[in-house]
């Protein structure tokens, strides 16, 4: 018997990018990058976008501060 061509089904790896775009964002673009290479065009940017996001609140709530906001008097 011949096997039947399955669809491609891709909501694992579209679960795994949203999740990763979130929590490791470098990780979570690289997929939306994948994804838009297999013509998943929506989610990929959805994705990337998700992950420049998560970047950058990531960068400010992790980050330290470089100037303190104390102030010694002369």
């Amino acid at each position: 018997m011949l096997a039947r061509h399955q669809p491609d089904d891709h909501s694992g790896l579209v679960t795994a990018g949203i999740l990763t775009a979130i929590f490791l964002p470098l990780i979570g673009f690289i997929i939306g990058i994948v994804l838009v290479a297999k013509n998943k065009v929506g989610i990929g940017i959805g994705c990337m976008i998700l992950a420049i996001l998560a970047f950058a609140f990531w960068y400010n709530v992790l980050a330290p501060d470089p100037a303190p906001t104390y102030y010694y008097g002369n």
